[in-house]
């Protein structure tokens, strides 16, 4: 199953202004709980009906679906059942290129206006045939594609949004939950909480509790653990530390705490990833 730690950052593909990813038989039923600093769009092309979490949002999507994340949103899916030859694609379009190409993206949000959706389902489909395709030219014809779909989305997808602070600014939050994301990504292993993160980014605390929980669906605190329970299942899989060592290197007070933790994320404690 993917992990938090490999979606946090995305990387366009090479060549192109996105990542890609073509979902077929070999992927997994259900991942877990991450975010991305990216506008995430899906095409369940031919995927089984799925249950998708968007933050505190549960919706059953079915075969021939489009769903859309915004970056920083906490989601997951899980299948509801198997299909033979199932087929989705999901494009991601990393923040900082589209808040370098399109500045207003700081003032609001994407949502699926319904009167453009098949001009989105065949973007969607010319980019998958192209995907899919040898032709010499594919690579090209998709990243124009590509271009074409963002401009869709930010021409007919997006609306503005403002939200009224503790100093009466006017201004959509993504940017600075990706201010609040990077911080604690940076020092998870550190004793945060939600006032040193606040005094650190020079907002209240009161508005950065809000703002996770509005933007996140969880509390900070969640975020912290949930980023060192990450930190310590790829620790666990990719090296021999001792349980308590890694604990106390990813932030957690002890064994105990980090299974907790992992558990509530992960559904299994340290010791069963160790035995894998």
């Amino acid at each position: 199953m993917a992990t938090i730690l490999n979606h946090q950052n995305i990387e366009p593909d090479a060549g192109l202004v996105a990542k890609i990813i073509a979902h077929d038989s070999q992927t997994p039923s259900a991942n877990e709980l991450h975010w991305h600093q990216a506008l995430e769009i899906t095409f369940m092309l031919d995927w089984p009906e799925s249950v998708i979490a968007i933050g505190q949002n549960r919706v059953v999507h079915t075969p021939g679906d489009i769903w859309l994340v915004n970056p920083m949103q906490i989601h997951n899916y899980q299948a509801l059942y198997k299909t033979a030859a199932p087929k989705a694609l999901t494009i991601l379009f990393p923040y900082n290129f589209l808040a370098a190409v399109y500045g207003d993206i700081s003032l609001g949000y994407f949502e699926i206006n319904l009167q453009r959706r098949d001009d989105l389902w065949r973007l969607g489909n010319d980019i998958w045939s192209l995907y899919r395709s040898d032709r010499k030219d594919a690579k090209v014809l998709q990243d124009i594609r590509l271009l074409q779909l963002l401009q869709e989305l930010v021409a007919y997808h997006f609306r503005y949004r403002d939200e009224v602070d503790g100093h009466n600014e006017l201004t959509f939050s993504v940017g600075r939950t990706a201010e609040v994301t990077n911080f604690v990504m940076t020092h998870f292993a550190d004793e945060i909480n939600t006032g040193l993160i606040a005094r650190q980014l020079n907002y209240s605390e009161a508005y950065i509790a809000r703002l996770v929980k509005s933007e996140m669906g969880i509390t900070v605190t969640q975020l912290i653990n949930l980023v060192r329970a990450d930190h310590a299942k790829h620790l666990i899989d990719t090296t021999n530390y001792r349980l308590d060592d890694i604990a106390v290197q990813v932030g957690f007070k002890n064994v105990k705490n980090m299974n907790r933790w992992m558990k509530r994320y992960f559904g299994n404690g340290s010791k069963s990833f160790r035995n894998q």
